[in-house]
C-alpha cells in the first residue's frame, strides 16, 4: 500500500490535468495545508542557486528522515490564523525544465548519504511556465544530512517544519532497534471437492519472533478447520485452538491452518481469526470474512477481505 505522500504525488501526476489539479488547490473547499509529509515552495525567477540548493537540501533530509513527502514548486502557502500554512496563490515557475534539471544536478550532493528514489516531475502549462512536484520516499538509509544548509544539520519533518531532532530521536536514527514484522498470506488450493484455503505466516522483519504461539477462532456451516503448526488435529464447526509454535526467524513461511469449506453448490462462508503472539513484540490479529459463489462455468470463485491490524 502506498504511503500518503506517495498517494498525494499520484494523485497529481496521474491525473488528465495535472497542472489544472495544482491550480485548484487554492479554491478546494477544504484547505490545503502544509503537513509532515506535504510542502509548497515559491520559485521566484531572482532566487539564487545559494538558497535553492539549502532549500532543496533540507527538502529532502527531513522528508527521508521522518514518512516520506512531496514538495510542490511554483505555490506559495502563507500562514493563516490557526498558525498552518496553507495554499494562498499560483505561482509558476517561469522555466520548469531548467529548475528541474537543477533539482537532479544537486540530488546525490544535497544530502549525505544520498536518497534513492527521489521524483522529479516538471508540469508546464501552454505559457511555457510550470510547476515541479517531488515525491521523496522514506530512507531505510537513515540519517541523512543536509550538505547545503549551515552547519549540515540532521533534519526531520514535524507538523510544517523541518526541524533539528532532539538526542534521543537521532540517536534513534543512527542505531535503529530492529522490528519484529509478520504478515498473514492466503492460497487457494483445489476446488474441485469445495473450496480449500490455506493460511501461511510470513516473517518480513528482520529478527526472530520469540515463543510465539498461534490463536485461531473459525466459525461456518460447514467446514473442516486443521491447524499445521501442531498435531494436524482437524475440527469442525467452530473451533478455539492455541498451538506454539517457538522461535520463527526472519524470511521464514510456515503454513499455520489450512480451511475446507462443505462440497454443497453455493453460498458457503467462514469468518476466521488468527492470532500470532510474539513475546516482546505486539500481536497480529488476522480477521478474514471468506465467502464463495459459484460462477455460470460451476467452478467456485472466492471473493476474500483479509483486515489485518496491529493491536
Amino acid at each position: 500500500m502506498p504511503s500518503t505522500a506517495r498517494a498525494f504525488y499520484d494523485e497529481i501526476t496521474a491525473g488528465p490535468d495535472s497542472v489544472k489539479y495544482i491550480e485548484s488547490l487554492k479554491d478546494a473547499a477544504e484547505p490545503v495545508t502544509e503537513n509532515e509529509w506535504r510542502d509548497f515552495k515559491a520559485l521566484p525567477t531572482n532566487i539564487s542557486d545559494k538558497d535553492l540548493r539549502r532549500i532543496w537540501s533540507e527538502g529532502l533530509a527531513a522528508f527521508a528522515n521522518t514518512a516520506g513527502g512531496v514538495i510542490v514548486w511554483g505555490v506559495v502557502a502563507k500562514r493563516g490564523l490557526d498558525r498552518l500554512d496553507r495554499v494562498q496563490e499560483n505561482a509558476p515557475i517561469a522555466d520548469p525544465d531548467a529548475a528541474t534539471q537543477k533539482l537532479r544536478q544537486w540530488l546525490l550532493e544535497a544530502t549525505n548519504p544520498p536518497v534513492a528514489g527521489v521524483i522529479i516531475t516538471p508540469l508546464k502549462r501552454t505559457d511555457g511556465t510550470g510547476y515541479i512536484v517531488c515525491y521523496i520516499p522514506e530512507s531505510n538509509n537513515k540519517p541523512h544530512r543536509s550538505e547545503f544548509s549551515e552547519g549540515k544539520p540532521y533534519l526531520i519533518r514535524v507538523g510544517d517544519n523541518s526541524v533539528n531532532p532532539n538526542p534521543a530521536l537521532l540517536r534513534a536514527l543512527f542505531f535503529p532497534v530492529a522490528k519484529l514484522k509478520l504478515e498473514f498470506q492466503v492460497t487457494a488450493g483445489d476446488f474441485s471437492d469445495g473450496p480449500l484455503l490455506t493460511f501461511t505466516l510470513k516473517n518480513t522483519g528482520l529478527v526472530s519472533a520469540k515463543e510465539l504461539s498461534i490463536v485461531y477462532t473459525a466459525f461456518a456451516s460447514d467446514y473442516t478447520l486443521e491447524t499445521l503448526t501442531g498435531d494436524g488435529e482437524q475440527r469442525k464447526n467452530r473451533s478455539v485452538r492455541v498451538d506454539y509454535v517457538g522461535t520463527f526467524h526472519p524470511g521464514e513461511l510456515k503454513p499455520v491452518l489450512r480451511v475446507k469449506g462443505g462440497s454443497h453448490p453455493s453460498g458457503w462462508g467462514a469468518k476466521l481469526t488468527i492470532v500470532a503472539v510474539a513475546s516482546d513484540s505486539p500481536m497480529l490479529v488476522g480477521e478474514f470474512d471468506i465467502s464463495f459463489r459459484e460462477d455460470t462455468s460451476s467452478q467456485w470463485r472466492v471473493q476474500m477481505i483479509p483486515k489485518l491490524y496491529e493491536d
